[in-house]
């Protein structure tokens, strides 16, 4: 749904809405376009759907982080 709404042309209208936290899994590559875009933070849980998520990022945060990741990565993996 959300890459649907991105493909639409921007309309001066789209950040007046009372959206204020939207949850995509996983990330599209351009999030940070669609926040500025629909004045609204991002954020994106991992988990099973049998159980509630067990991790989630901040609304918000993890932009940069790339594509498809959930979370941050620990200090001790080795990859």
């Amino acid at each position: 749904m959300l890459q649907l709404l991105a493909k639409k042309e921007p309309t001066d209208e789209e950040r007046d809405n009372l959206v204020s936290t939207v949850l995509v899994v996983p990330f599209p590559g351009n999030v940070a376009e669609l926040d500025e875009r629909y004045d609204a933070r991002f954020a994106t849980p991992y988990g099973l759907t049998e159980c509630a998520p067990v991790s989630i990022t901040r609304p918000g945060e993890g932009y940069d982080r790339p594509t498809g990741v959930a979370g941050r990565q620990r200090r001790d993996h080795r990859r």
